[in-house]
């Protein structure tokens, strides 16, 4: 060995020496277990970080669409409100033209009851010329030599006839303007026992022949009874009339709730007779208008003209259905009896 060696030892180190390095040692495994604590933190909050991080970006992608929604939904609101102006412009529009309509339905009634007195008037001073005609005609037939020769008789009868005929027109057009001249008086009415009344007037005419009734239940309505006896009158009789021909005639007369007015009743008498066509279904309800021959069936065109006036004094409305050889239904509505 090298002499120097045992000339130099290793000097021992001194416990207090020892106890700093301890010390020391136990500092650093405190710093290190720290650091590691640290570090395991630190990778926490870092995972922490790109968890929100994630979530950011859906909260961002999300709100992206919110405002994506929102400016649709405003592009839809300027639309709307744009809807809404048009429709505001459309409802003033409609306002000016209901205040107009309300304006020309009074101008309308106005010149009906002028019409009506004019009517009433005129066919109030034709009776009295008419008159005359008649009884001339019989006082001319009566001073004549008899016998009169077959084409003069038939001049006279052609002639007392259509003065006939005009005193009819007269007497329905008088008819005509006494129903819008007249004032209703409204109560409960009984449809059924004015029904069985006009069907017993008509008796003598129907008992000979194969004619059956089919009544329903009917309800009461509110309603003027004698002007309402004239409706039910017209329309019975007009059955009556257009099922002469048929060898079994069956006239029915029902009721229905009316589907377009809960205050409102529809009423129908229907028929097997001729009917009618359906075309010139405008001209029923017309003055003086007639769809059949005069020869084959009598009357002035004037009874469906007092039916629709009536029904419209009344608030309600009328109209009918046919068929050729097929018979016809006509419709009335009336309002409701309501108690009380």
């Amino acid at each position: 060995m090298d002499d120097n060696f045992h000339e130099n030892p290793i000097e021992k180190p001194t416990i207090k020496q020892l106890e700093m390095i301890l010390k020391e040692n136990e500092e650093k495994e405190k710093l290190v277990a720290e650091l590691i604590i640290a570090n395991k933190e630190l990778a926490f909050q870092n995972k922490e970080k790109e968890k929100r991080a994630a979530e950011l970006i859906i909260a961002n992608k999300e709100l992206a669409f919110q405002n994506k929604e929102k400016e649709k939904r405003a592009a839809e609101l300027v639309l709307a409100d744009k809807e809404l102006d048009f429709q505001n412009e459309e409802k003033e529009k409609i306002k000016e033209l209901n205040h107009q309509l309300v304006l020309l339905n009074k101008k309308l009634e106005v010149s009906n009851e002028e019409l009506e007195r004019f009517a009433y008037s005129i066919s109030h001073d034709l009776r009295a010329p008419l008159r005359h005609i008649l009884g001339f005609i019989e006082m001319l037939n009566m001073s004549l030599p008899k016998p009169i020769d077959e084409k003069s008789q038939h001049y006279f009868e052609v002639i007392h006839d259509a003065a006939r005929d005009m005193g009819n027109l007269i007497d329905g057009l008088l008819s005509y303007s006494r129903i819008g001249r007249t004032e209703l008086v409204k109560r409960r009415v009984d449809l059924e026992k004015i029904i069985t009344k006009v069907v017993d007037t008509f008796k003598m005419e129907t008992e000979r022949r194969s004619l059956e009734w089919d009544i329903k239940k009917l309800p009461y309505v509110e309603g003027d009874s004698i002007m309402l006896e004239i409706v039910l009158t017209n329309l019975i009789s007009n059955a009556i009339k257009f099922t002469r021909l048929k060898q079994a005639a069956t006239i029915t007369i029902a009721s229905a709730p009316d589907p377009e007015n809960v205050d409102q009743i529809i009423f129908n008498i229907k028929d097997n007779g001729i009917g009618f066509d359906m075309r010139y279904r405008e001209k029923l309800f017309g003055v003086f208008q007639r769809l059949h021959n005069h020869k084959d069936f009598e009357g002035v065109g004037i009874g469906l003209a007092n039916v629709k006036h009536i029904i419209k004094r009344h608030g309600g409305r009328v109209w009918a259905e046919g068929e050729l050889d097929k018979g016809a239904t006509f419709y009335f509505t009336l309002p409701k009896y309501k108690e009380g």
